[in-house]
């Protein structure tokens, strides 16, 4: 939600930090932009030995989402009725056209989505990576419940590729009568 805020009230200098962040001590930074407050909300990715916090800015609904590629976090309850990220995710178009086809959006909805964040992806990172650093270092539950099913879709496929290749082997050793 934006709120509105005087020119005369606007803080000088640096960006004021809500000590109240409702994401699990993240801050989050208030910057204006005319008569408006927009919402940043840092997110820190740990992928291999390097570590990068990426701001992302909050949005109040799926409209004002931008057009444009990049990085998106659907936000929601979460445990103890803190707010937190229930899904990361990577448009390779547009964010508002891409987020509500992505499998993760029917998901957000039904664990209580409240709100969105998108950010630029940073240049030379492979989005899918990103994304799967940030879910695992927030444990977005969308995402974690996504990995644990492609886990076993792969775990089934295996069994499956067994099953057919034992299956052909008894058969060729079968000889017919002559």
């Amino acid at each position: 939600r934006q709120r509105q805020m005087c020119i005369r009230d606007r803080p000088r200098g640096r960006l004021p930090i809500d000590p109240c962040s409702a994401l699990s001590g993240r801050p989050r930074i208030r910057s204006t932009r005319g008569h408006t407050v927009t919402e940043r909300l840092l997110f820190t990715a740990r992928h291999g030995l390097s570590q990068s916090q990426i701001a992302f800015v909050r949005y109040p609904d799926l409209s004002a989402l931008p057009d444009r590629p990049g990085l998106f976090a659907l936000l929601g309850p979460r445990s103890a009725g803190q707010a937190g990220p229930l899904y990361f995710g990577h448009a390779d178009h547009s964010m508002l056209r891409q987020i509500p086809q992505d499998p993760g959006f029917g998901h957000a909805i039904r664990r209580g989505l409240t709100g969105f964040a998108a950010a630029y992806l940073p240049s030379g990172v492979d989005p899918r990576a990103l994304v799967d650093a940030l879910a695992a270092n927030y444990d977005a539950p969308v995402n974690a419940a996504a990995h644990a099913l492609a886990e076993i879709e792969h775990a089934q496929a295996k069994i499956h590729k067994k099953s057919r290749a034992r299956q052909s082997v008894s058969y060729t050793h079968l000889t017919l009568p002559t």
